[in-house]
């Protein structure tokens, strides 16, 4: 079957190859399969690394994702408690701004479960209660500016810690 090659193809096969046996050729001679160990560790350590990046930053968008739905339910908050003291709307009832106030809460809670460094802003949180559910009717100039301030720390709060 196998014949022996012809002057002109004998002198394009080099003399060391034995057709029995493959040999692995490379550039410069050496065999590299034996550290394919080596492209598998670099593999493994990538995904790793990616994986860890990629769980750190769905860890930041959720906790980005809290921190705005705090900020619209401290809107929403205000909103009903400036309603309810200065226009005395119908259908606002202290209740409303009580249950405004729990949803703050839970909202700040779970973002510091999330991140432990974000600690609950306790003092704006108890300050801007104050000026939203301690304030006797008729309320005057100076609660309407009170609930706007402690608002407006509330929200500068968490943007601060980032």
């Amino acid at each position: 079957m196998n014949s022996p090659p012809s002057n002109a193809l004998a002198s394009l096969i080099p003399p060391n190859i034995n057709s029995t046996t493959p040999e692995v050729i490379t550039a410069s001679g050496f065999d590299f399969s034996g550290f394919i160990w080596i492209a598998w560790i670099i593999a493994i350590l990538a995904w790793l690394a990616t994986y860890y990046t990629n769980k750190r930053l769905q860890k930041r968008l959720e906790l980005f994702r809290l921190m705005d739905k705090f900020n619209e339910q401290l809107q929403r908050a205000e909103d009903i408690a400036l309603d309810y003291w200065m226009r005395n709307t119908v259908g606002v009832d202290l209740i409303h701004i009580t249950i405004a106030l729990k949803r703050l809460t839970n909202l700040a809670v779970k973002i510091e479960k999330l991140d432990n460094d974000c600690k609950i802003p306790q003092r704006e949180i108890v300050r801007f209660r104050r000026a939203v559910t301690l304030t006797a009717k008729p309320m005057p100039q100076t609660g309407v500016r009170e609930i706007m301030l402690s608002s407006s720390e509330l929200q500068q709060y968490y943007e601060k810690s980032f």
